[in-house]
């Protein structure tokens, strides 16, 4: 091994600040890209809260829904009642069901007019 005489003071000065300077521009990134990272935690956190708070409303809007239904055959079935109201009422109004003979011992019997 022979010794190389063009190395010298100088050289191993602008070496050692040239590492130093490596190893505070790595620190300042690393802290910078920690931040980031911090701040971006930050969000996806927030971000998850936000789906949990979607979730919960889902959940509620599917019973809602589930209500919607019962309710819309209730409406069904209180519609069908109304038009055999409607129809027995209109029928009495016009006279048919109504006992107009003397007779009035059967219901069932023949109506004269």
């Amino acid at each position: 091994m022979t010794f190389d005489p063009s190395i010298n003071a100088g050289n191993l000065i602008t070496i050692l600040f040239g590492a130093i300077i490596w190893v505070v521009t790595l620190a300042v990134a690393w802290t910078k890209f920690g931040g980031r990272m911090d701040m971006l935690e930050f969000r996806v956190e927030l971000v998850e809260k936000t789906l949990g708070r979607i979730a919960d409303v889902l959940e509620k809007f599917s019973s809602s829904e589930k209500e919607v239904a019962l309710l819309k055959q209730e409406v069904a079935a209180l519609q069908v009642d109304y038009s055999t109201l409607y129809g027995t009422v209109e029928g009495l109004r016009k006279g048919e069901g109504y006992i107009q003979s003397i007779r009035r011992s059967n219901v069932d019997g023949e109506y004269t007019r």
